[in-house]
């Protein structure tokens, strides 16, 4: 529904529906389209009145946006005006009646004013489209509406619209959870469902997320499990494979589903049922030809990540691991060659399988899983030399994590590409990730260069404060507050508590400061070597970074002191006092935002370097540690 002016006030859902309905589940063009039969057409007394265009504007126009406002006063006026006979004219181009317009508005109490004014018969009315008003409720998923028409004529529900299609396929067709629940329990309809109307439901309930209704339809007629869509013959599986976040929990009623059990995905159980319907019923050869037709589930399912659709497949039929694509691949090597490490977690640690086995298979280049560990090419796209400098980190961590757990002579192996130079899995690493290092190189080093000029700068300052003293020396003679003679030559400010945080924010700034400077020049001076990025590259960064800051937050201190030291106004709480203040703490504030975010970054690459380099490696010796005492336990 759109309100816009009077030359334009309803946009049809109708016209909605047509349109959602030409495409088919795979997104393309329907090349036949079920014939729609109109029976029941409405009054076009309005809209052919070519001779008196007025009279369209003055009640057409007027109709539709009380029908859409719910204004049941103006209907009203209008009913005794014109009479019910208005009730079967159509009021819009695309031949909607009034009741249409109200309905796709959900003014439930507008349409039962209109139902109750209205013949049984005259709910049969229909579309441009051949949509009834019914199909318009099962559409926008008006639940009450639905209920109060089917009570007025109960044959609405299996009264057909658009494109030859069910109102339960429309309420699917937008998503309607509650609406299309309510029209399968239907006997009637659920009656008149022919075979292909429950494959499109099926298909077109995984295609809008509702799988829990899909489930339903699923164990209510199992042939749906092998059933294929009607363009691309893809099965339910097939179509689930490449759709990771139905099993991630990301949509809102999936999310609630969760928490209120904690062990259900409607798209997990989904894929159970269908999974165990197939290897029940089906022969193991069916099965392989399911798997492999018309593409390769298991890889279309592991190119994307979709862990969870894997975790099922594979609990129930282990075998289907053996599985290779058309270039001698596993599932073990193109979860590698996708980074997808949950999915090879799962593999390598829960199945009980011959893992060396599977390691050693090479694909039909001669790669094995380290080669392909070393391939750059299937990444996202960087989009900064920031981006650059994260990537090369975490594909440098996850070759070092490949190559710990595959055979000794995998490292020296190499491929053989036609036309291209046998190389081993260092140096194809180094050849396919020259451009990423350059780029986290160049990040690197802009980075070190625009912060190293402000340490200097700030250097030189709180080095020069330094030998500024606020207020002067003492001369000869002077006394202090305590009436006793000071030294010549002494601060006037050396026992005032600012004097002491003057000098105690001089020092740290001129320490962290210089300690930034090293730190940044250390970056410059590097030779960038690929095993640098892990940890080292992102230590020296950190430290700088973080010294910068403090150093920042160091002179800001040193000129807040010298300030209220020559101007006293703390000595009292007044507008200038905390003016000084604000302002003093506004650089601060603005350093903070702008390193931050760098330092997130930097930070987490330190993170995984430092887990992965010496963390990860004591964990396990204290698990082989913890695993002999047990073993010395059991034995004694």
């Amino acid at each position: 529904m759109e309100l816009m002016t009077e030359e334009n006030f309803y946009i049809s859902i109708g016209e909605l529906m047509r349109n959602q309905q030409q495409r088919d589940d795979d997104g393309q063009n329907h090349q036949h389209q079920n014939p729609t039969q109109i029976g029941h057409q409405p009054n076009l007394y309005l809209l052919n009145r070519t001779d008196d265009r007025n009279q369209y504007h003055h009640i057409a126009v007027k109709l539709q946006r009380a029908a859409v406002l719910g204004k049941e006063k103006e209907v009203v006026k209008f009913l005794k005006e014109v009479g019910p006979s208005m009730l079967k004219w159509a009021i819009t181009r695309g031949h909607e009646t009034l009741l249409h317009v109200a309905t796709g508005a959900k003014q439930t109490a507008l349409v039962e004013m209109i139902i109750g004014h209205m013949e049984d018969g005259d709910l049969m009315l229909q579309d441009r489209n051949g949509n009834t008003a019914f199909c318009f409720a099962a559409a926008v998923g008006a639940t009450k509406i639905a209920e109060m028409m089917l009570q007025k004529n109960g044959s609405l529900a299996t009264r057909r619209g658009s494109q030859n299609k069910t109102p339960l396929y429309m309420a699917v067709l937008f998503g309607k959870r509650k609406m299309a629940e309510k029209l399968y329990n239907n006997q009637i309809l659920r009656d008149d469902l022919t075979v292909d109307d429950k494959t499109d439901i099926f298909f077109k309930s995984i295609d809008t997320g509702l799988y829990d209704f899909a489930l339903k339809l699923v164990k209510n007629n199992p042939d749906l499990a092998r059933a294929r869509t009607r363009y691309g013959e893809k099965t339910a599986l097939h179509v689930l494979a490449p759709q990771p976040s139905a099993f991630h929990g990301k949509s809102v009623h999936n999310l609630i589903l969760r928490i209120l059990n904690l062990n259900r995905n409607p798209a997990i159980e989904l894929v159970q049922c269908l999974w165990l319907n197939i290897t029940r019923q089906q022969p193991e050869v069916n099965i392989i030809d399911i798997i492999r037709t018309p593409s390769e589930l298991l890889f279309d399912a592991t190119k994307s990540g979709n862990f969870g659709f894997l975790t099922e497949i594979i609990k129930v039929y282990p075998d289907v691991i053996h599985e290779k694509d058309k270039d001698g691949r596993s599932i073990f090597h193109v979860a590698v060659l996708h980074r997808h490490s949950d999915i090879f977690d799962l593999i390598y640690q829960t199945i009980y399988l011959n893992k060396e086995l599977l390691l050693s298979f090479v694909d039909s280049s001669h790669n094995n899983i380290l080669h392909l560990a070393a391939k750059c090419q299937n990444l996202p796209s960087v989009s900064s030399e920031k981006g650059a400098a994260l990537k090369m980190q975490r594909e440098l961590l996850f070759f070092k994590e490949i190559e710990k757990i595959v055979p000794p002579h995998f490292k020296d192996m190499k491929n053989n590409v036609v036309g291209e130079q046998q190389l081993t899995p260092q140096e194809l690493f180094s050849k396919e990730h020259e451009d990423l290092l350059k780029g986290g190189e160049a990040w690197m080093k802009n980075a070190a260069t625009s912060c190293l000029v402000v340490a200097t700068i700030i250097t030189s300052v709180i080095f020069t404060a330094t030998y500024t003293v606020p207020g002067g020396t003492t001369a000869r003679g002077d006394i202090d507050d305590h009436n006793s003679t000071v030294a010549e030559g002494s601060p006037i400010h050396l026992n005032k508590t600012l004097f002491k945080i003057f000098s105690m924010s001089n020092v740290i700034g001129l320490s962290f400061s210089t300690i930034s400077i090293l730190m940044f020049l250390s970056i410059l001076l590097s030779g960038f070597a690929e095993k640098d990025f892990i940890w080292f590259l992102p230590l020296k960064l950190f430290v700088g970074l973080v010294t910068l800051l403090f150093s920042v937050i160091s002179i800001m201190v040193t000129y807040s002191s010298t300030y209220f030291l020559a101007y006293p106004y703390h000595e009292r709480l007044n507008w200038i006092t905390s003016t000084t203040v604000l302002l003093v703490s506004v650089p601060i504030i603005i350093c903070a935002q702008v390193l931050f975010p760098l330092l997130g970054d930097i930070l987490l690459l330190l993170y995984r370097g430092i887990r992965v380099c010496f963390l990860k490696p004591v964990l396990e010796k204290v698990h082989d540690l913890l695993e002999m005492v047990h073993d010395f336990v059991v034995y004694i």
